[in-house]
């Protein structure tokens, strides 16, 4: 056998497995839409395609998020951070969610998320106010909001180290079941 004829059967032995292996790299699928509603139980995130299409995707709790528009409302973006009507791009793998981007937010921060403030079953928001009283022997605080009082429930995530009344705060919401929480509530001023 002459030394090329080594060469070949040698490299034909390496390769001839890796053309039977199955593909290992799945192919990445982009798409975009406005966020209609999530649910946290099943992990799912309901999409208004720029045609008027309704479409329901799974989505990785631990997805990265990248805010290009309102980034400095969001240092630590994560999927909590997610809520309607945000215009978002989204990849996919596998039909679940790896990672999105926040073109645009449709709405200001700080004035209730897409909801303009007002309490809606299943939507979570983020609100900025005045805080008024809280109880920390009950977990509750309440705000003023536009002139309006509003008392919410902490649960267990939430701090209320450092609170007094008084300060402006901003607190950002979650549904289990029937019940709207706050699982985060910072100072931002007096």
């Amino acid at each position: 056998m002459t030394r090329r004829m080594i060469l070949s059967v040698s490299v034909l032995a390496f390769a001839a497995p890796l053309l039977h292996a199955p593909a290992v790299f799945a192919q990445l699928e982009h798409d975009r839409g406005n966020i209609v509603s999530i649910n946290w139980n099943q992990l799912t995130m309901d999409f208004k395609d720029p045609k008027g299409r309704i479409a329901t995707r799974k989505f990785a709790r631990d997805a990265t998020v990248k805010f290009t528009d309102g980034a400095r409302f969001f240092p630590n973006p994560s999927t909590k951070d997610l809520r309607p009507p945000m215009y978002v791009h989204y990849v996919f793998e596998h039909d679940v969610i790896q990672s999105f981007d926040v073109v645009e937010l449709g709405f200001t921060p700080g004035s209730g998320g897409g909801t303009g403030g007002t309490k809606q079953q299943g939507i979570p928001r983020t609100v900025v106010g005045r805080l008024t009283a809280f109880d920390a022997r009950v977990r509750q605080v309440e705000l003023e909001v536009n002139g309006v009082r509003e008392t919410f429930q902490l649960s267990g995530k939430a701090s209320m180290n450092g609170l007094a009344a008084g300060q402006r705060v901003q607190l950002k919401t979650e549904w289990s079941g029937q019940k709207e929480l706050v699982y985060e509530l910072r100072v931002v001023g007096r």
